[in-house]
């Protein structure tokens, strides 16, 4: 995510991980850009707190491959 933050100035995030420690460490990382993000704790095999269509890109890591329905989570 620091990655995308660094070559897109402004860019809005969401992220979404089950770890309160992750999100912390994430979150960390991310103070050292100018990227603004949204956190939410959740696991990924439920609904996202969402609306559909809503985001323009989307960055998996590890994570499509482990989910049941994948194709619902980029729906």
């Amino acid at each position: 995510m620091a990655t995308a933050a660094s070559r897109e100035p402004g860019l809005e995030m969401i992220g979404i991980d089950v770890d309160e420690e992750a999100i912390t460490s994430a979150t960390s990382w991310l103070e050292l850009t100018d990227a603004r993000c949204r956190w939410f704790r959740g696991d990924l095999g439920d609904p996202l707190p969402l609306p559909d269509a809503s985001v323009t890109r989307v960055a998996c890591h590890d994570v499509l491959e482990c989910l049941d329905d994948p194709v619902a989570l980029l729906t």
